[in-house]
């Protein structure tokens, strides 16, 4: 049942405009997965779990048939803040909030480094960053966030931040920023 809508969704897309957003949604409703490189490659591929078969096959077919131009469009639509979808909306979300915290701690620090308030905001820093940890990461630009915090928090415990750097160089070299 499934494929007949993917099929009937794929049928009547392909009669309009192409539409970034509409391509996403069926792309991915069938199994079909993205990502943004940190320098700005659009990567497409069909996952092989997840989803039943035919609809991985209706995903893959849905691929074939993007043009150079569809895909740029894609690409534009994930790079652009306000419609990147609602991964990366979330993951925006989240990160200005992460970030206000950050600020606000380090200002009340520098103001007076033994006030309790400190106790309050170091909470809601912890609570920000933990969200960021358990969200989905939207790009390989917030993989790499999560593996910057990780090697950062590694130095003293029983994780060694080398391990963590490495692995951090190994995702930079593989995207070619290395």
């Amino acid at each position: 049942m499934a494929v007949l809508q993917h099929r009937a969704d794929f049928a009547r897309e392909t009669e309009r405009p192409f539409s970034p957003r509409s391509f996403i949604a069926l792309f991915t409703a069938c199994g079909g997965g993205y990502c943004l490189t940190p320098g700005g490659q659009l990567w497409l591929g069909v996952l092989q779990t997840g989803s039943e078969r035919a609809d991985r096959t209706m995903a893959a077919q849905i691929m074939r048939v993007l043009t150079p131009e569809n895909i740029e469009s894609i690409r534009e639509y994930l790079l652009s803040g306000d419609s990147a979808g609602p991964l990366q909306g979330a993951w925006n979300e989240g990160k200005a909030r992460y970030d206000r915290a950050v600020q606000e701690f380090d200002a009340k620090a520098a103001e007076d480094p033994a006030c309790d308030a400190l106790d309050q905001l170091c909470d809601v820093l912890t609570d920000t960053e933990d969200s960021l940890f358990r969200m989905n990461a939207p790009s390989m630009q917030a993989v790499l966030w999560k593996l910057d915090r990780l090697q950062e928090e590694a130095d003293g415990s029983s994780i060694n931040p080398g391990q963590i750097k490495q692995v951090s160089d190994d995702i930079r070299r593989l995207f070619g920023e290395a």
